[in-house]
């Protein structure tokens, strides 16, 4: 397992490095992400995939395995698959996830809460939220601050973090308000336009260029800055997005009975969910699991994440030999 993480991890980043050079450079790259990842890197979608398949392989690994965790070649690899996905996507979560999975795989493994590894982790995570976060803020000036994480500059990342939070108690609903506020009322509703854009999400815009994008581009373009009664167009936002929430997402879609049958079925899945890791407590399940547990969601951007990931998961679990095909007998 080692050696085939290995494999898929290099593959990664080689596709990591060809990505970044075909777009000047990592620098230029990584700046580029300062006008928004969806003007930045919209379309390369494609791209995100290959490269998010070395982050997976590295945490199959860890769940398989229950000496990874001393090994140093693991970390290693893990930190070369984490560092590539940020720079590519400028993506917090694309990081901090990955680090939560491990401490939950562990948890699961053991069936213990592990307090002290908790304390160090969720640290290690607010210290990233703030210095990810501050990093990727410096490329709207041109120049990344790479100090921030070079220098290992602790105090500032607090900082920046204790600036997000703050700044997020005072719009805790995001885009979900101006939906509520002015649909249906101002704005008509999206009759699940974005969710039949995620659900399609494997078709190139190259090919479809009027393919819906994600709910948040709808409500930067016709809720944000806007008055009165607003006309719905047929094309595509091409502005960056704000988050809508699910709750947002599905409201803005089919209205009130949209949030109430959405989230019934959100329920109905998590049920099924447990009884099937209850029935399958395995290195196996327990990654399924935990993929599920928090890829799933109802907004439209949850639909088109869950599928990625999953298709790639069975892949590495494929390739890992952890999973197999049944056997076709003939009679």
């Amino acid at each position: 397992m080692p050696l085939r993480t290995i494999l898929l991890v290099g593959g990664a980043f080689a596709t990591f490095l060809i990505a970044v050079q075909l777009r000047g450079g990592i620098v230029e790259h990584f700046i580029s992400l300062g006008q928004g990842r969806q003007r930045a890197i919209g379309g390369l979608g494609h791209i995100g995939v290959l490269i998010r398949l070395g982050v997976i392989a590295s945490v199959v690994w860890y769940a398989f395995d229950p000496k990874a965790g001393t090994n140093p070649l693991y970390w290693g690899t893990l930190a070369v698959s984490l560092v590539s996905m940020f720079l590519w996507s400028g993506s917090r979560s694309d990081v901090i996830f990955p680090l939560a999975f491990l401490l939950i795989l562990w948890a699961l493994r053991h069936k213990t809460i592990p307090w002290g590894r908790g304390a160090i982790v969720g640290t290690t995570a607010l210290v990233l939220f703030g210095g990810l976060g501050a990093l990727r803020a410096s490329t709207m000036t041109g120049e990344p601050a790479w100090e921030i994480v070079t220098d290992l500059q602790i105090s500032r990342s607090l900082e920046f973090a204790d600036e997000q939070l703050e700044r997020r108690q005072q719009n805790p609903g995001g885009g979900y308000t101006a939906i509520v506020g002015r649909v249906p009322k101002d704005v008509d509703l999206l009759y699940g336009r974005t969710y039949v854009g995620a659900l399609l999400f494997f078709i190139p815009r190259a090919l479809w260029t009027e393919k819906p994008r994600g709910t948040g581009s709808y409500v930067n373009k016709y809720l944000y800055g806007t008055t009165g009664p607003v006309e719905l167009g047929d094309s595509p936002p091409e502005v960056g997005g704000i988050p809508s929430g699910p709750v947002g997402a599905a409201y803005w879609n089919f209205y009130i009975p949209g949030v109430v049958l959405f989230f019934a079925l959100y329920g109905i899945f998590h049920r099924w969910l447990a009884r099937l890791y209850e029935t399958n407590e395995n290195a196996l399940g327990a990654v399924i699991f935990l993929y599920l547990l928090v890829g799933v969601g109802v907004s439209p951007n949850a639909l088109v994440s869950i599928f990625q990931d999953i298709v790639l998961l069975l892949a590495v679990l494929l390739f890992f030999g952890a999973l197999r095909f049944p056997k076709i007998t003939r009679n």
